[in-house]
């Protein structure tokens, strides 16, 4: 599970820069087309919506994705903290599925703006988790093989000593 958090976190990265690519090309659309009057702006519409959907797709794939690693956290590490990240992400990745899905059949440009804030919304949201998983499961692998030992009780008792 060590390696699958380490590739979520990249994966998270993945969707910031996906999501700059997405908005430098829609960018230079709007900047090669600006002042093209007439049937330019139809181009323009067309240009930002196969963009987007093609954005949408591949969002679609990056969802089941961490649908799966929330999925796969939640059954191998045995974890509280685990537990509720995994089931808050398995929500949080439905719903980005259903969103992108409800975007490719809207088919409407006026939206993206919405969807690409999303993506963002959503790899932050992926990247924090991430690492909290990946440091959970380093801890449960710790714990495993033995490598920690829980002497919390002995901590105290030095802690507290005065003289």
């Amino acid at each position: 599970m060590r390696i699958l958090n380490t590739i979520g976190i990249l994966a998270s990265i993945g969707i910031f820069w996906y999501g700059r690519y997405i908005a430098t090309a829609i960018g230079e659309l709007l900047r090669s087309t600006y002042g093209y009057y007439g049937s330019g702006f139809a181009r323009l519409d067309a240009g930002i919506t196969n963009l987007g959907l093609n954005g949408a797709f591949f969002m679609i794939i990056v969802g089941l994705f961490f649908l799966g690693f929330y999925i796969g956290n939640l059954k191998q590490i045995l974890r509280r903290t685990v537990k509720t990240i995994s089931i808050i992400g398995i929500i949080l990745s439905s719903l980005f599925i259903l969103m992108n899905i409800i975007f490719i059949a809207n088919n409407d440009a006026d939206s993206f703006g919405t969807t690409y804030l999303s993506w963002w919304l959503f790899g932050l949201i992926c990247l924090a988790f991430s690492i909290v998983l990946l440091v959970q499961a380093v801890r449960d692998y710790r714990q495993k093989m033995g490598l920690t030992t829980n002497q919390h009780s002995d901590d105290v008792i030095d802690d507290f000593d005065v003289i």
